[in-house]
C-alpha cells in the first residue's frame, strides 16, 4: 500500500510541475499518516538530456551509479534525505551530476542487492555492477536485461 501511495503522490506532484524537493515533500505528506516508523525509502530523480544534468534525492535508497565508457564514473551519494514520512525533520539535499552523451544511470533497490541465492549468498552491489556492465557491453535491451536479472 505504501509503495502505491508514494508512486501516486510522485506522479501527482510531477504532473503538477513540482521540483524534486517539492516532490519529496508531497510523497512525505502522503505517506506519513501510514508509516510512522520511517521505513519507506524512495529515490526521485530527473534527467534532462539537453543540458546533461541528473538531479536526484535519495531517501534511504542504495547509491546509484553513473556508467560512462563501460566503467563506473560516479557513485551517487546516499542517503541525501531521511526516509519519506520523516521528511519534516530535515530538508532533503538534491544531488546534481553532469551527464555526457552515452552515459547510463543505474538506480536500484536494496531488494536487488540483498537478494539471496539458494546457498544464502547475497547478490551484492559488485555482482549487480558486473552484470550491468556486461549487459551494456553486449547492447542488451532494458527489458531483456531486467528479465535476465530476475532469472
Amino acid at each position: 500500500m505504501l509503495a502505491e501511495l508514494a508512486l501516486g503522490a510522485y506522479r501527482n506532484a510531477r504532473r503538477a510541475g513540482a521540483d524534486l524537493t517539492e516532490i519529496y515533500h508531497h510523497i512525505d505528506q502522503a505517506v506519513r499518516p501510514h508509516d510512522r516508523q520511517g521505513t519507506h525509502r524512495r529515490s526521485a530523480g530527473r534527467a534532462r538530456p539537453a543540458p546533461g544534468r541528473l538531479r536526484v534525492i535519495s531517501a534511504g535508497h542504495p547509491s546509484g551509479l553513473i556508467i560512462r565508457d563501460g566503467r563506473i564514473a560516479t557513485v551517487l551519494p546516499t542517503p541525501t534525505a531521511l526516509p519519506v514520512s520523516m521528511g519534516g525533520f530535515r530538508p532533503p539535499v538534491v544531488v546534481e551530476e553532469a551527464l555526457e552523451p552515452g552515459d547510463h544511470v543505474l538506480l536500484h533497490t536494496a531488494g536487488v542487492t540483498e537478494a539471496r541465492s539458494s546457498r544464502g549468498e547475497a547478490f551484492g552491489v559488485d555482482r549487480l555492477t558486473e552484470f550491468t556492465l556486461r549487459a551494456l557491453a553486449r547492447r542488451a535491451s532494458l527489458p531483456e536485461t531486467t528479465r535476465q536479472l530476475g532469472a
